[in-house]
């Protein structure tokens, strides 16, 4: 079982490691978003953490070990939460989302004064309980709410994995922090591995295939151009966009005004319902 387990993070260590490479390239491009780099870098940090966990545990005791680990659940659970919502469309209050990115960096800071002051202890459950309560909120946003357009071609797979983390996640966190001795009877630590590998592994085929159209240069669907009553100048500046192009580029290419650009740009933004480029190229390639 430990070879088995060994296997998987170094595979689970890769496909995150590639993914977030891709997610980098992507956001050079304008079609990635930051939040979206923040998660997959908390689940590399998380599974860094949980190798290295016996090393700490032996050279600086088990406080130490409990308190990376909780750092990194910390990390999780906020971003998390950041990236459902960045992707779905919700009527969860800023305010509500403010406090939880409060509560988190409480917790953060808790963590590590709990480590120093050692009250670790206490501080661990109330970071178990912000990831429990966090993940089951994703997870539930995620069933109960529709994604946005850009989004829709994951739909599928997000609900599965949302299925996949509501069942996950509480079971692995509950038996690894608070009955430990069942836990290593039970041997349930490789789930979290393959969870992120699956994970990890949708996000890459989804770059590749984003970075395949803008480097094949291939045009946005025309029909959408259609769906959504582009004027001719809009089409011309939409395709320009989908390419890559900044506004100052498409200013020289079609010897219009950088303001007149923008305007443009934002009627196109409005029709579609979408705030950036990095949203309009998703939503013309689906």
């Amino acid at each position: 079982m430990k070879i088995v387990e060994l296997i998987l993070l170094v595979i689970c260590y890769s496909s995150l490691l590639i993914a977030l490479f891709l997610e980098i390239i992507c956001y050079s491009k304008n079609i990635e978003s930051k939040i979206t780099i923040a998660f997959t870098l908390s689940l590399l940090l998380f599974v860094v953490s949980m190798s290295i966990s016996p090393l700490v545990e032996l050279k600086f005791g088990t406080s130490a070990a409990l308190t990376s680990s909780m750092v990194c659940l910390v990390f999780v659970s906020v971003t998390t939460f950041r990236n459902i919502l960045n992707e779905r469309k919700h009527k969860v209050p800023k305010l509500a989302v403010t406090l939880h990115l409060v509560l988190g960096g409480i917790l953060l800071i808790l963590s590590i004064l709990g480590y120093i002051f050692q009250f670790s202890e206490s501080v661990n459950s109330a970071v178990i309980v912000y990831l429990l309560f966090s993940v089951l909120l994703s997870m539930l946003i995620v069933f109960r709410t529709d994604p946005k357009k850009q989004y829709a071609h994951l739909e599928k797979v997000e609900r599965r994995f949302a299925l996949a983390f509501m069942v996950v996640v509480p079971v692995v966190v509950i038996f690894s922090y608070w009955f430990e001795e069942q836990y290593s009877q039970l041997q349930i630590g490789f789930m979290v591995p393959v969870i992120f590998i699956l994970l990890a592994s949708n996000k890459i085929y989804d770059d590749l295939k984003r970075l395949s159209i803008i480097q094949s240069k291939l045009e946005p669907k025309k029909q959408k151009f259609k769906n959504f009553n582009f004027t001719k100048r809009e089409e011309e500046i939409a395709s320009l966009l989908f390419e890559g192009h900044t506004y100052t580029s498409i200013s020289e290419q079609l010897f219009i005004s950088l303001p007149t650009v923008k305007t443009h740009a934002s009627n196109v933004y409005k029709k579609c319902n979408v705030k950036n480029k990095h949203e309009l190229i998703l939503l013309l390639m689906s």
